[in-house]
């Protein structure tokens, strides 16, 4: 075991970083677009509330 790792110890250690950089960088990609997601989200949501709350000033103010 020892002789095939220290001989290998490259090959893994470049292996091991790639396998694991890549699913880390998906995540990464992935978590980044559900926040956008998120946050267009919460913003149009802000934005309907602001319209409905001007809407019923604007009403409250007319009457």
């Amino acid at each position: 075991m020892r002789a095939t790792i220290c001989t290998n110890k490259h090959d893994h250690v470049l292996h091991g970083k790639q396998r694991k950089d890549v699913p880390i960088l998906c995540s990464l990609v992935v978590d980044v677009n559900y926040e956008v997601r998120y946050l267009s989200r919460s913003l149009s949501i802000l934005c309907l509330f602001i319209i409905c709350f001007d809407y019923l000033f604007s009403l409250l103010f007319l009457v």
